[in-house]
């Protein structure tokens, strides 16, 4: 068990239609999610221990690539996320920023 932590910039997010959503410090992109692979990413906040031998296969693929990529980082369970990356329910429909 360990505590995991957004790298900043990061931001949860959702938008109307797409509710478990991930933007990344490039306003550009954004990572979308279903609901089990959403529970993963959003307790990745430095507040909320991970089991990793209770993860599913599938949480247990996007969580080894959250780290590999550096979008989650160790965290010491005290650390918390900047207000900024918490999670933003935007009314409107998602419109990429392409």
């Amino acid at each position: 068990m360990a505590y995991y932590i957004l790298e900043k910039g990061f931001e949860l997010c959702g938008w109307k239609g797409l509710p478990f959503g991930l933007r990344y410090p490039n306003p550009r992109y954004c990572d979308f999610f279903d609901k089990e692979s959403y529970h993963l990413v959003y307790a990745m906040d430095g507040r909320h221990n991970i089991n990793e031998n209770e993860l599913t296969d599938k949480q247990k693929k996007l969580f080894d690539r959250l780290k590999k990529r550096r979008i989650v980082l160790p965290s010491d369970g005290k650390t918390r996320l900047d207000p900024r990356q918490e999670y933003k329910f935007f009314p409107g429909i998602y419109q990429s920023g392409a």
